[in-house]
């Protein structure tokens, strides 16, 4: 496969999610969906589904929801905190030929300006005709304005409408070419867009993930991840869901709280596999106390899926090397690539391997986009980390970004990927569906090697000097790894044009973390000749940021292209010079 530089898997039929969930209801009535965990006085307390309850309390909500007026296509807002509440309305909405729009609730967002001005955004795209949410109080109270033009009714009052359970109804048949519902983007490039997500392209991926992982009925999953998140919704819920598995779901709170407890719950329910994006593994790797891990035990777990960010060797090392000790098995840790447009995921590694770090000689990927193989000694080496193989029935190849030729092997270019699982166009685009997506040209750049998929970075993001590219995430990641005091996740590397100039230059942006113990001067020093000893680039600016400022989607991604923005306009609110608090 390899020879053709692109990749293509068999085609499959996959049955429809709410076809399965039917035979699950039907066969395995009294078996244990999913779990919404907490961790109260040193126990665990669950909220436990099984599937004939989802079945039956999800077909009531959507009696609920046509008595309260709503129609076929109808969009509802689902601002939800509790797992368990969530996935209830969520397969309600649906099955009353409504479309869910999955969003954070007033509570998850870091501030209410940013609050109010998602909804805003996505309330003028999609126009929906009801908002289900955990609290009408906090709701009206951070967008009085949507209140007054859009309903809104709490969960509670939803179950208070509930009548007893005992029948036996279906879930209706879904047409796959209908709307299932629209995940918006996080926003990192400009204002949310609503992602059309088909029934057809659930079932695809869905089965897919199941497929490729082997995951077989009555195995358990752990995550925390937030259910208005393509990562969350699609590989921590709706795919256990329709494999059959046993879904143990905290809230992202629980994590950000107390980040061992994602680590306990793996130990306490004998997890086999978990997911989360790299900076979780991160904080599980650096930042949990030794006391806190000592009776941890991670043996159980078969894959912990790591997406969403690019996966740096340090955090994967790091990782396996600290829980060893604690049954974690190297081939447990498991880089996958998707993205929302995709449903979710675009190709998963073999299940039960290392995994594989493709080492490259950095100044030639610059000055030629050639991935040439390098000793990982070399002090122009870089690491990418393979992703495997498209899913079944999909297919990937890397192509020009200009002429959208396909490039051989180990030359970087665009990742386009085809299949069932496509998103076929936003939902501003819906009227006009003459220009229905075939093609996923994802922005992201990366290469083959030895039939595998490795990423580089963000097209969009790809920092030019002096006519040779530079990859942002492999700046980031060296100051990371090399100045102390800078905080992960929080760094940033961007390109502007000087004034009057066309010459580009490298500005580092940085936040301080709140007990920062270093001079600005010093660090600032040690970040310039870490750059210029590992890229030969000159730094022309470093700024320093409050703790909590460097912009973040939703889901924990860096916004170069937000902050980029933000400087050009002097926006970015740099701490003072004298700005220093003592350990």
């Amino acid at each position: 496969m390899s020879t053709k530089h692109q990749l293509k898997t068999k085609a499959v039929h996959a049955r429809m999610l709410f076809d399965v969930l039917n035979t699950h209801a039907d066969t395995k009535a009294k078996t244990i969906a999913c779990h919404q965990l907490s961790f109260k006085k040193s126990e665990w307390s669950l909220h436990s589904l099984t599937f004939a309850e989802l079945r039956e309390k999800s077909i009531q909500y959507a009696d609920v929801l046509k008595v309260k007026g709503l129609r076929q296509g109808d969009r509802v807002l689902l601002c939800l905190e509790d797992p368990s509440a969530f996935v209830i309305v969520f397969l309600g909405i649906m099955a009353a030929g409504c479309i869910p729009v999955p969003l954070p609730a007033p509570s998850q967002f870091g501030t209410v300006e940013t609050f109010t001005q998602r909804i805003r955004n996505v309330c003028i795209d999609c126009e929906p005709r009801l908002v289900v949410t955990s609290s009408r109080t906090k709701w009206e109270h951070l967008e009085p304005q949507l209140h007054r033009n859009i309903p809104v009714v709490e969960v509670l009052e939803i179950e208070q409408e509930i009548g007893p359970l005992g029948s036996k109804r279906n879930f209706p048949h879904a047409d796959p070419a209908g709307t299932a519902f629209l995940q918006y983007t996080s926003g990192s490039t400009g204002n949310p867009k609503g992602i059309v997500i088909t029934h057809g392209n659930i079932a695809a991926n869905i089965s897919g993930i199941i497929d490729r992982m082997g995951a077989k009925a009555g195995e358990k999953i752990v995550s925390w991840l937030p259910l208005y998140h393509d990562m969350g919704l699609i590989g921590g819920l709706l795919a256990p869901l329709y494999g059959g598995l046993e879904a143990y779901l905290l809230t992202p709170l629980a994590f950000i709280m107390r980040p061992v407890s994602w680590l306990r719950a793996i130990t306490d329910f004998k997890a086999d596999y978990t997911i989360g994006p790299t900076y979780a593994y991160n904080v599980a790797a650096n930042k949990i106390p030794n006391k806190d891990i000592q009776e941890l035990d991670l043996s159980s777990l078969k894959a912990a899926l790591v997406g969403a960010e690019p996966i740096d060797r340090g955090t994967v090392e790091a990782f396996i090397n600290r829980f060893a000790g604690k049954g974690f098995q190297p081939s447990a840790f498991y880089p996958v690539y998707g993205m929302a447009e995709a449903t979710l995921a675009i190709t998963f590694p073999p299940i039960g391997k290392v995994p594989h770090f493709d080492i490259v000689n950095r100044a030639i990927l610059g000055q030629l986009g050639c991935a040439v193989p390098s000793d990982i000694s070399a002090s122009e080496a870089i690491s990418f980390i393979s992703v495997g193989t498209p899913l079944p029935g999909h297919h990937v190849s890397i192509q020009d970004p200009s002429t959208g030729k396909v490039l051989p092997d180990r030359t970087v270019g665009q990742i386009v990927t085809t299949g069932p699982s496509v998103s076929p166009y936003y939902f501003a685009d819906a009227k006009a569906q003459y220009d229905r997506r075939h093609a996923l040209r994802t922005g992201d750049l990366g290469y083959f090697a030895d039939g595998n998929l490795y990423i580089a970075d963000r097209l969009k993001d790809l920092i030019i000097v002096a006519g040779q590219n530079y990859i942002p995430s492999d700046i980031e990641f060296s100051l990371l790894t090399n100045v102390s005091g800078l905080r992960f996740g929080r760094v940033l590397a961007f390109s502007t044009k000087e004034e009057n100039v066309e010459i580009e230059s490298l500005r580092i942006v940085a936040e301080l973390p709140p007990r920062f113990w270093r001079n600005q001067t010093e660090i600032r020093h040690e970040i310039k000749s870490t750059v210029f000893s590992h890229f030969r680039l000159q730094v022309s600016e470093v700024l320093f940021l409050k703790s909590g400022t460097v912009p973040r989607t939703s889901s924990g991604k860096l916004q170069r292209r937000v902050c980029r923005d933000l400087y050009l306009k002097g926006k970015l609110r740099a701490l003072g010079e004298n700005f220093v608090k003592p350990a």
